[in-house]
């Protein structure tokens, strides 16, 4: 099998180079006078419910086709399916097996139908059917338990990712809130300069 699961960028990098920076960037790019206006946790929620790449949920259910072909052989096609964004079955969690599992293709969710990762083998005897079925045991089993733990850590560094800038936008918010209400205090009771007709300043007071 040509596909190997769950073994390229890791989960921590992925969270923080899809989730974190791109929300990082959009708390600084917010109107300073929407942010004095709205409740820190709710600009965080508004963020992360864009950004979020949600949950992997497998369906443990093997589904099958087999297909005669010519000299006594037959093409069997396994899958699992799944829901979520596709990238997910690509990620590296911090738990995983020193060979991570091997498919022959993933079909991607298309509207209400879910995804598919597929397992498809053409077998000539009884022992090749077997060798098939103990393969395929094995990947499918090492494809729900990565399941488990991308989530254990989609949740772990989205935890994270909310303390981290939940902390950002109020510490901006609490700078540039308190300037604003201090230029707006100053306007009520500062200084006033006028200038008579005589050309000499005046002073008063606001």
């Amino acid at each position: 099998m040509k596909l190997a699961l769950f073994s390229q960028m890791s989960v921590r990098d992925y969270y923080d180079a899809h989730v974190i920076r791109t929300a990082e960037r959009r708390v600084f790019g917010i109107p300073d006078d929407e942010l004095c206006s709205a409740a820190p946790r709710q600009i965080i929620d508004g963020l992360l419910s864009e950004l979020d790449p949600g949950w992997l949920s497998v369906e443990p259910v093997i589904h099958e086709e087999a297909h005669p072909e010519p000299g006594g052989r037959t093409r069997i096609r396994r899958w699992m399916e799944y829901s979520g964004l596709e990238a997910l079955l690509t990620l590296r969690p911090r738990q995983y097996y020193a060979s991570p599992p091997h498919v022959s293709m993933l079909q991607p969710p298309n509207g209400r139908q879910s995804g598919r990762v597929v397992i498809e083998h053409t077998v000539s005897s009884i022992a090749d059917e077997a060798r098939f079925n103990e393969f395929c045991a094995t990947e499918f089993r090492k494809i729900t338990d990565y399941a488990g733990w991308i989530n254990t850590d989609l949740e772990y560094h989205g935890k994270s990712a909310r303390a981290w800038l939940l902390s950002l936008v109020e510490t901006k918010k609490k700078r540039l809130c308190a300037e604003a209400e201090e230029q707006a205090a100053s306007r009520k009771g500062g200084v006033v300069l006028t200038v008579s007709s005589s050309g000499i300043p005046n002073l008063s007071m606001n």
